[in-house]
This record gives structure tokens, sequence and C-alpha cells, in this order.
């Protein structure tokens, strides 16, 4: 059998064949690229969800545990901030390494970079009397319904996350920003972020 060297080798039209196909399945590739960033598109607005409700349970067992804590309260006033983490913590509701995990979201980007956003959420002043409507949690993109759009980390306007005392949560559009049903009955405070 005696092949001659031009059957071995590559037409120019299957030459150009080829490469067509390789400019087409680059071209596959970078228009899919937003949708296979790591924990992109909603994986990573639900787990933040996750977080907020593991917040939310903790927070519900200390208050149920300390006569002096009512949920984000103390003796009827708001706690600062660090003073409702410290508690979490110190009380042993959640480790110092959960606290910093759960209080913080992975944002969207290229999916070999994925930047991590600390102190994502908005905490709000909720008492024990308050209804289970009362908000508890939001993202920080969130800056209550009279803002008319997101702004800000996490998220930008891709969309914004709440929580409520009584254990419900939702992952919400940059469209329903201004739903004043979000904060329910508001509390005694009225959905005051804690300092």
């Amino acid at each position: 059998m005696n092949m001659r060297r031009r059957d071995l080798a590559f037409t120019s039209a299957e030459a150009v064949l080829a490469a067509c196909l390789a400019v087409l399945l680059l071209l596959v590739l970078f228009a899919s690229l937003p949708s296979i960033t790591v924990g992109g598109g909603p994986g990573l607005m639900t787990e933040v969800l996750s977080k907020m409700r593991r917040l939310q349970i903790a927070t519900k067992q200390m208050s149920l545990d300390d006569r002096d804590a009512e949920w984000t309260c103390n003796q009827g006033k708001p706690m600062r901030y660090a003073d409702w983490t410290n508690r979490l913590v110190t009380g042993g509701y959640v480790s110092a390494k959960d606290m910093a995990l759960f209080t913080s979201a992975q944002e969207y980007g290229a999916f070999w970079f994925t930047p991590l956003t600390t102190n994502a959420l908005t905490v709000f002043a909720v008492e024990n009397p308050d209804a289970d409507s009362t908000l508890l949690l939001a993202t920080r993109n969130w800056h209550g319904p009279a803002a008319p759009n997101l702004a800000g980390l996490p998220f930008q306007k891709r969309g914004f996350i709440v929580f409520r005392k009584g254990g419900d949560g939702a992952i919400l559009l940059n469209s329903q920003c201004q739903r004043t049903d979000l904060i329910g009955s508001g509390g005694k405070f009225n959905y005051l972020p804690l300092p």
C-alpha cells in the first residue's frame, strides 16, 4: 500500500472548516461565560439567604435564652451592630468564624475571580413584641422602599435579599425594591438599621 503525501495532509477546505469550527466553539464559550461563573447566578443569592436563616435562628435562640436581649434590642433600645454580633459569638450561638462567614457575601465576577464582600448585611432593630413580618435582615444594596433602585455591594442592581423575624426570606429583583410590604409592620422601630 503506497500512500501519496497529499492523502495524509489536510486540504485547504478542511483547514478552513476546522478553523471555522474552532471560532464557533470559542464564541459559544465566551457567550456562556456569565452563566458559568463560580457560584454565579442565583446560587450566590441563595447562599446569602441560607446564611440569613442561620443568623435568624441564632438571634431567636439568643432572645429566648437571655432576658435582656430581645432579638436585636437590649432593654427596649436597639443594640449596636457590634454588640449584636458579640452577643451571638460570646453566647455560643455562632462561632466567630461563622459570624464572619454569615455576614459576608461572594460577589459576581469572572469565573476565576469572585470577590468577597464583608459586612454585606443590614440588621434591623427588632423586639419580642414585634410581628413575625418585621424585617430583620437585608443585603446592604437595598436602601429601603423609598430608594428607586438598588445600589452598592453586594450584588449591585442584580437583586437583593430580605429576611423577616418570623423566619421567611426572599430573593427579589431590582424592580421590587420599592415594595412597602417588605418591611412588614415595621415593628416598634420601623425598620431602623442597627448603628
